[in-house]
């Protein structure tokens, strides 16, 4: 029957399965969306599974799989972590449903909002920006903020601690210090 098969199949599915990209890949780099126009179905999981997402000012993004009955339900669990869950049921269960760039940003999912000329230059200023931090530091974030989601206070508290620790002694540590004392911005070598 076909509620025992789907319910079998999930069963054997692991947690990486229901992970943002990152967590799957273990891309412990930034990476940004910048999105111009329609993100529908696909376009919208790609944009879902960057850590931060620019939105031009016409674009639209939306859910279209259950509309047309299609598969889209696996990549749905990291949704509830980017907006409130209300909106995420609205975007997934009403394939019909299209957010507007201003909605995206009101529910927290978006970034920025520009005009569209302005896309990718505010996009490449994030990433500019992003350039200026220590490179160790934003990897150790960037787990916490995505692997901590699914810990319990503790274990998470135990895991940054860890995280931390890769900092120690590293030359990016001593110029970071260093620069702050002289009011200087920071060479980062990733060493």
């Amino acid at each position: 029957d076909k509620k025992n098969g789907v319910e079998s199949s999930v069963k054997g599915m692991g947690r990486m399965d229901f992970m943002n990209m990152a967590e799957r890949m273990e891309l412990w780099k930034p990476t940004i969306a910048a999105v111009n126009g329609y993100a529908i179905a696909g376009g919208f999981m790609i944009a879902m599974n960057c850590d931060i997402r620019i939105i031009a000012d016409h674009a639209k993004v939306g859910i279209g799989e259950t509309r047309w009955n299609m598969p889209g339900a696996l990549w749905m669990a990291p949704l509830t972590r980017q907006m409130p869950l209300g909106c995420a049921l609205e975007l997934t269960m009403w394939g019909d449903a299209q957010y507007t760039a201003d909605r995206c940003l009101q529910i927290g999912w978006a970034q920025a909002v520009v005009p569209q000329e302005q896309l990718m230059e505010k996009a490449m200023e994030y990433a500019d920006r992003m350039l200026d931090m220590g490179p160790r530091s934003v990897r150790n974030n960037k787990q916490m903020v995505y692997r901590g989601a699914y810990m319990d206070p503790l274990e998470s508290q135990r895991w940054g601690a860890a995280l931390e620790q890769n900092l120690k002694g590293m030359t990016d540590s001593v110029e970071g210090l260093k620069a702050f004392a002289e009011k200087r911005r920071p060479v980062f070598k990733d060493e």
